[in-house]
């Protein structure tokens, strides 16, 4: 029952950039399992926590919003970095092929 009216107030939660978040709320936002979370944590990936004490560990709405718009320009930004190094390959494919045909004898 609790859990299903934490899943009805996360909406909420998203509108106020100030509002504190526990980690199974930062799961349920990043849809990132928990180990992942610490993990990024641990590696200075993901964002430090407001408070964080054994068992109550809280991040900032606004800081996990940050983080997500960073990871979206980031995998943007890796997608046309592979679409152009695509162009790049089909171009010296097309021209390598262009080549051996002209070179080829008949």
């Amino acid at each position: 029952m609790q859990e299903k009216i934490k899943e009805r107030a996360l909406p909420m939660l998203m509108s106020d950039d100030d509002a504190w978040v526990d980690v199974q709320a930062v799961r349920r936002l990043t849809s990132m399992s928990v180990s992942l979370i610490y993990e990024q944590l641990a590696s200075g990936h993901f964002p430090e926590p407001v408070i964080r004490k054994p068992r109550f560990t809280r991040w900032r709405v606004g800081s996990i919003k940050d983080f997500m718009r960073r990871c979206e320009q980031a995998a943007a930004a890796d997608s046309r970095a592979a679409s152009e190094l695509k162009a790049r390959a089909a171009t010296a494919s097309a021209a390598a092929k262009a080549k051996r045909v002209a070179g080829a004898p008949t």
